[in-house]
């Protein structure tokens, strides 16, 4: 129930192993997106197509380094590792919604 009742050798492996098994899709390009709400989105991701509506307003999220992440509905975060890299497009979608 909790991992402070494993030593600090098989903490770290599942730790480890916790990590590596997170779900975060990479956005590699945005299709679409709706610009009534709720706000749908349509993306590429390095883990396929998928279409999904964003959580709230506020659900793209920009970061110092200049990446993002953007959290739908279901709770699910994507991250986008470089917003100035994403293609014309994509950059004007995602302006729209942040």
């Amino acid at each position: 129930e909790s991992l402070a009742a494993f030593g600090p050798r098989a903490r770290q492996q599942l730790t480890d192993q916790l990590a590596a098994g997170e779900f975060l899709p990479q956005i590699e390009a945005i299709v679409s997106a709706t610009r009534q709400s709720p706000i749908a989105w349509e993306v590429l991701t390095d883990r396929g197509r998928h279409r999904f509506q964003l959580a709230t307003a506020d659900a793209v999220v920009r970061h110092p380094d200049g990446s993002a992440t953007v959290t739908d509905a279901a709770g699910i975060c994507y991250l986008i590792p470089a917003v100035r890299q994403l293609d014309r497009r994509s950059r004007r979608l995602i302006e729209r919604s942040s």
